[in-house]
């Protein structure tokens, strides 16, 4: 019994040192205790910024040059060359009517044009026998003006007839009117249209527009600042040629806006929904570099250095700005943040490589 007694510290001891082991080998591995002295990577400090005061509406992208096709004559359709979201250059078929009415006219154009073709082609061979002539001076001079005049009349009957076969033609044959792509096709093979009837639309490519309806609280302010951004996949594109409509609308009491967007932006198409950024002022916040955020999991957030070491910091952010993203939420001015959160990681985990340290 004595012995016992005798052994119990030791055996208290024991407990303490393993419980001590464990603890140290359990240890959190999102902070790494580096000292006081200089970052081992490249960090900024987190300081107050003047951001701009945003408040966000649906708007809706629209070809800046856009127009609907409708049918000319009564017939059907029977064939589509060009279905909707395909480029077409100006003048491509796009659609091709069975109409009675229209090819009977087309057929006539086209003999009148065959006619025309034939009185010119011999008009030209006679203007070239007697400027042979007349040059050798064995013709008179009248004789040749004669003949000049009779090349060009039958030049200028080509022509006549050639436009008379193309307009033919534009009954059966329906066309882009422009280049740019076709944002919807409202017929099908087979179906029946009457002369007005809509058949295609087709938005330009080279500039667009944006159309969007803003609360009355907002119109203020956005007259005001007469600043209109999108906010697409990433990007945040600056409009031009803003108008805001002078009256509201009867139904919702809002008012229109439109604003042209002629920089070529890539992923913008027409007919698109986007969110539109209306500028309402400035206020006081936080900014980081937005290569400064990483995802870890289901968890956005970035490294912090402090003299206690290296801390990964949730953050909530809000917009994207300029590659600079607001931070609502996880940082105080002031914190030093590392710029790379790669480098911060590989730190961190002693050097690894942050495929490494995920494994």
């Amino acid at each position: 019994m004595m012995q016992d007694n005798a052994a119990f510290p030791y055996l208290r001891l024991g407990l303490v040192l393993t419980a001590l082991a464990l603890s140290a080998c359990t240890e959190s591995p999102t902070s790494a205790p580096l000292g006081a002295g200089e970052p081992p990577f490249e960090v900024f400090e987190v300081t107050t910024t003047s951001i701009a005061d945003e408040r966000v509406v649906d708007g809706r992208i629209e070809g800046l040059q856009q127009a609907t096709v409708t049918a000319q004559v009564p017939g059907q359709i029977a064939a589509i060359l060009r279905d909707a979201e395909a480029e077409v250059a100006a003048g491509e078929p796009v659609l091709r009517l069975r109409a009675t009415q229209a090819q009977g006219g087309l057929a006539q154009a086209e003999a009148g044009l065959r006619e025309a073709e034939a009185f010119a082609t011999d008009a030209e061979a006679r203007y070239q026998r007697i400027r042979s002539l007349y040059e050798r001076k064995v013709v008179p001079r009248a004789t040749y003006d004669q003949v000049l005049a009779q090349r060009d009349s039958a030049e200028a009957r080509v022509a006549a007839a050639r436009a008379a076969r193309d307009a033919a033609s534009a009954y059966t044959l329906v066309t882009a009117p422009f280049a740019g792509v076709i944002t919807e096709r409202v017929v099908r093979v087979g179906d029946t249209v009457a002369p007005g009837m809509p058949l295609f639309g087709v938005a330009a490519r080279e500039g667009l527009r944006l159309r969007a309806q803003l609360p009355e609280s907002l119109v203020a302010a956005a007259r005001q600042s007469r600043e209109i951004v999108i906010h697409h996949q990433g990007q945040r594109i600056v409009t031009e040629n803003i108008l805001i409509y002078a009256s509201a609308d009867a139904r919702d009491g809002s008012f229109g806006l439109q604003a042209d967007i002629l920089t070529p932006i890539s992923r913008l198409e027409p007919g698109m929904l986007v969110k539109v950024g209306v500028m309402e002022g400035e206020r006081q916040g936080l900014q980081i570099p937005s290569r400064s955020v990483i995802t870890r999991g289901e968890i956005t957030g970035a490294y912090v250095y402090s003299a206690s070491g290296i801390r990964f910091r949730q953050l909530r952010l809000g917009a994207v700005i300029d590659d600079r993203v607001e931070v609502l939420a996880g940082l105080k001015a002031g914190e030093r943040v590392a710029r790379d959160p790669n480098e911060a990681l590989a730190a961190l985990r002693g050097g690894q490589s942050d495929s490494e340290a995920a494994q």
